[in-house]
This record gives structure tokens, sequence and C-alpha cells, in this order.
């Protein structure tokens, strides 16, 4: 006697029409189960980081603040230029990028679900830096959940409201046309009154490619903490795995690896400080002793004849 296993399974296998409530019903328990996991490892980050909650209109977001003197960023690295504050004063008057501002410049530097400059690459996690009096201070803003960007978007668009003068790595490239996509989705409107492309911006990588690319295979930012500023990091998150991070704390409320990420930002802020202090002293002091190789020297020569910057 043969058996007909498909009409079987035919037979006792639901309707789609049955199944689709009962699938429905369960996608939502999974997803309910999953935001409760989420705010509780959002709650644990906030009392392990001393991050302040933001909430509106029923979303949040985490802000991080925290300042950092110029006595301890150049301490660690035994660098004996002067402080960034007192290098910018001396170059605004060669440069007109840093005439006006100030105080008003901005370290940015974001944390992304892909390498895409597609509308589905998410910024997670966006880094600001801004100079104060004896230091800089750090604000790091993370995003719990995609339904949450649109109140990350606002405070992003204040910020660069605020601090118009933009300083990133790779900057130019990616993380600004990741901000642009994303301020667009949320609010197209937030680009009438200014587009954060045309924004003055300083992108270091271009800067550090010109002084260093003779004497570097590879000119990424952890190159150049390593070979120009001495700085090597320990312990630090492999940008390839964070996108992976970000998801896992998504689906299952993981933490753990995610402070390694915005450990991980900072360091990316810090660095480009210490980065644009080192090269302005190379630039205003190029005779500095065993500072200046030949590259370096034609480079800064460069520089010099671009800007004008000669006396009288």
């Amino acid at each position: 006697m043969s058996i007909d296993i498909l009409s079987m399974l035919e037979t006792r296998a639901p309707s789609d029409a049955a199944l689709a409530p009962e699938l429905g019903r369960g996608l939502e328990a999974l997803e309910a189960s999953a935001r409760r996991r989420r705010a509780g490892a959002v709650d644990r980050i906030a009392a392990a980081t001393g991050a302040r909650s933001i909430r509106h209109g029923g979303q949040r977001v985490l802000m991080l603040s925290r300042s950092h003197g110029f006595d301890e960023l150049r301490a660690s690295l035994n660098l004996r230029t002067p402080a960034l504050p007192e290098l910018l004063a001396r170059y605004t008057r060669r440069d007109e990028f840093f005439g006006a501002p100030g105080g008003r410049l901005l370290f940015l530097d974001t944390e992304t679900t892909g390498l895409s400059h597609g509308a589905g690459t998410f910024a997670f996690l966006v880094g600001f830096v801004i100079l104060e009096d004896a230091g800089v201070r750090s604000h790091r803003l993370f995003i719990p959940e995609p339904a949450d960007e649109p109140l990350a978007m606002r405070i992003v668009l204040g910020f660069l409201r605020r601090y118009p003068f933009l300083v990133s790595f790779n900057g130019k490239s990616y993380d600004m046309h990741i901000l642009k996509s994303r301020l667009v989705l949320n609010d197209p409107r937030a680009m009438a009154d200014q587009d954060p492309l045309l924004l003055p911006h300083l992108d270091l990588l271009h800067l550090c490619r010109r002084f260093w690319r003779h004497r570097m295979e590879r000119v990424g930012l952890q190159d150049i903490e390593a070979e120009i500023l001495g700085l090597h990091r320990r312990g630090d998150v492999a940008g390839s795995l964070i996108p992976a991070i970000y998801f896992d704390f998504l689906h299952r409320g993981e933490t753990d690896a995610l402070e390694s990420v915005l450990q991980h930002n900072l360091q990316d802020l810090l660095s480009m400080v210490l980065i644009l202090q080192e090269i302005i002293g190379r630039v205003l002091a190029p005779a500095r002793a065993g500072t200046t190789d030949a590259g370096e020297a034609i480079a800064i020569a460069r520089l010099y004849f671009e800007k004008q910057m000669f006396e009288g």
C-alpha cells in the first residue's frame, strides 16, 4: 500500500488565510519582547555611562557628554605643541576657514549600519566635539531604535546650525552624505535653509594624505595615530564589526560590545583633535627639529603658497 505524502500535507496544512493572523500575532509578540529588552539595555547603558536620556513625542535618545582637558589629552602622547586653541588663534590670521568661527568648530564622526551611502544605511551613533577654553567637550548621541531617529536628527541639525564649521576624517565623502540622507528622510524641510554638504568643512583625511602619503602605505585614522602621534589603541573594536554589534543590540539587547563602540567613537573624535593640533603645529613651526622630512616640507610649502601665508 502506497502513501501519498503530498496529499496528506495538503489536507492537513492550514490555509494562508488562517495562518496569517497567527503569524502576525507571533511576530508582534517577538517585537514587543525585543523592545522590552532594548529598553532595559538602554537603561543599563545610561546608568553605566552617566548618559542623559532625552525624550520627546514617545521617542528617546541618549546623550553622553564629557569634558576633556588638553593637558589630559597631550600627556598620554607626550605632545610638545601648544594646545589647539592657541594654535588656532595664531592660524586664524592666515586661513579664512578659521578666521571667523573660533569656538564654532565642530568635530564630527558617525557609526553606521553599513558602508553604503544609500537610504538604507542608518547612523545609530553621531559623535561631536566642540572646543572649550581649557580643552574640548565631547557629545555622543546614541539612537536606540530606528523609530527614535526623528528626534536624533533634530538634535544633529541643532549642532550643525550652532557650530557650522566642520572637521572630520573622511566626512566629506561619507559621514555628511549619510547625515544629509537621514535628515531629508526625516524632515525634507530641514534642508530648506542649510545644506550640510555645503558647510565649511575641513576633512583631515585629505590633509593627512598631503602630508604623509609619501611615507605611509595606508593613511587611515588609526594609521595616523600610530605613525604620527605614537598612539596605539588597546582593546578597540574593529570597525567592520560595528554594524553587527548594533544589530545584535536591536535583536537581543546586548550592551557589552556596544559600550566598546561608544568608546571607539570617542577615541576617533579625540584623535581628530590631536591630529589637527599636530598638523597646525607643524605648519606654524616647520623647522621644529625632528618633525619634518622632505615630503612633509613640500606639503607645508604648497600650503603656504596656496593660502598666501606670507608675512608683509
